[in-house]
């Protein structure tokens, strides 16, 4: 049975203790790298600060509806490991690969809605990744000698089995002394956080959307112009742009201050009185967070300006025009019958 294998049995406890987060967890590990540089290849390359899983993922249901993507980052034998509480980043290809360039990187993902990952990548390349939750074992192939001992057939053990082979990678096995300790953590501001621009107008303005396909390539070089310059304009950012090399480097950083704000915000409290947490929880909702959705409008405001000058020209409509909704929400509507005017 795979509970009887040690590892599987092992993380089922810690999972079913909650020294881990069982309901939604991405756990990366990395060799080769400083705790700095990981955080800084996983796209969290911003001030850090000690805390907890717990208190970290705390933090980040505080958050919401806001989004406060956070990782943890602490070395274990030879290894960093990265947990996220309810969150994806360490799962995406692009960041495994990133994280093993000269390396070996390796993750463990599940969610609340159950989408699921192990992953395996190796000298900047994802070499393999098997949806677990599905059930079974992969094909033969790179992932296959860390496997040894597993399957995930069995519903109450599938996320330890994930975790174990992470274990089996490594060759760490983490304790509820590392789980439950401070390790330093940050922000992930990275660029795809931000924008989510990816059939962002298919889903926000259909008819703008299902135009740009037939319209002329000057038309919608200009559209992308405009709507930059609407963007800037909100924001008071030049446009066009002095140094347009700095755009991206600009709206990293209002972006990685912006969250840094939520993140103050929405940190936990040490009351555990009722009535105090009661408390805090009421400041926390009624807090003042001009400042917070200030940044983040300029950060969009930058990224617009950015990706008006994507060479591809849907592309750049598409993406310009997603950023300078967020840089500029009260002018939406104005802006989208604008667009939809000239199509």
């Amino acid at each position: 049975m795979p509970s009887s294998t040690p590892a599987v049995a092992h993380y089922a406890g810690m999972l079913a203790a909650e020294v881990l987060p069982s309901e939604a967890l991405c756990l990366t590990a990395v060799r080769g790298l400083t705790t700095a540089e990981a955080l800084a290849r996983f796209g969290a390359d911003g001030p850090t600060r000690l805390t907890t899983i717990v208190d970290a993922g705390t933090a980040t249901t505080n958050a919401f509806p806001d989004e406060l993507p956070l990782v943890l980052a602490g070395e274990h034998s030879g290894w960093v490991v990265l947990v996220e509480d309810n969150g994806f980043h360490g799962s995406l290809p692009e960041t495994l690969a990133r994280l093993s360039v000269g390396g070996v990187a390796v993750c463990a993902y599940w969610n609340v809605d159950f989408d699921s990952a192990i992953s395996l990548a190796r000298d900047g390349e994802v070499v393999g990744t098997f949806e677990f939750a599905l059930g079974g074992l992969p094909q033969a192939g790179p992932l296959t000698p860390f496997l040894v001992g597993l399957d995930f057939e069995d519903a109450d053990t599938l996320c330890a089995s994930a975790l174990a082979f992470v274990d089996q990678v490594t060759g760490v096995r983490l304790g509820a002394t590392w789980a439950l300790a401070a390790h330093p953590a940050a922000v992930i501001a990275d660029p795809d956080s931000l924008s989510g621009t990816t059939g962002w107008l298919a889903v926000n303005a259909p008819e703008v959307f299902e135009a740009l396909p037939a319209a002329d390539p000057d038309l919608l070089r200009d559209l992308a112009d405009a709507a930059a310059a609407r963007a800037c304009a909100a924001n008071g950012i030049t446009y066009p742009p002095e140094h347009p090399d700095d755009l991206a480097a600009l709206s990293h950083a209002a972006h990685q201050r912006a969250l840094e704000l939520r993140w103050d915000r929405c940190a936990p409290t040490d009351e555990v009185d009722p009535a105090a947490v009661l408390r805090a929880d009421f400041a926390r909702r009624t807090a003042d967070t001009t400042a917070e959705r200030a940044l983040t409008a300029r950060a969009h405001a930058y990224a617009a300006a950015l990706t008006a000058r994507s060479a591809d020209p849907v592309d750049a409509v598409a993406e310009t025009i997603a950023h300078a909704c967020q840089a500029d929400r009260p002018h939406w509507d104005a802006l989208r019958a604008a667009v939809a005017a000239r199509l």
